[in-house]
């Protein structure tokens, strides 16, 4: 997570990290009070997995292989919802994600 003018960035998670599962994760943080939107960016399609996520604090649920065209369409619209100033870029790899691009 990056800081930027107080705020925090969306949180982009996948499900399967080594340390603790994305599930996991995103309950513990929305339980401490995390209230940042987050984007569960995952290879598990079923159902069951998708209402973990959601049940477990993500705004947003995308399964891989991702369209990068709709990543930017969703991260957009969560920072619209979240009305977080998406004039910044954000950065995830290669790919520039702004409202200019």
């Amino acid at each position: 997570m990056a800081l930027y003018q107080g705020g925090v960035d969306p949180l982009i998670a996948d499900v399967m990290m080594p340390t603790m599962d994305g599930f996991t994760m995103v309950k513990e943080m929305r339980a401490a009070g995390f209230e940042q939107p987050v984007l569960m960016l995952t290879a598990k399609t079923t159902i069951t997995d998708k209402t973990t996520g959601f049940t477990s604090g993500a705004d947003d649920y995308l399964t891989k292989p991702v369209d990068l065209a709709e990543l930017k369409l969703r991260v957009a619209a969560l920072l619209r919802r979240a009305k977080i100033n998406s004039a910044r870029q954000i950065t995830i790899g290669q790919t520039i994600l702004s409202d200019h691009s």
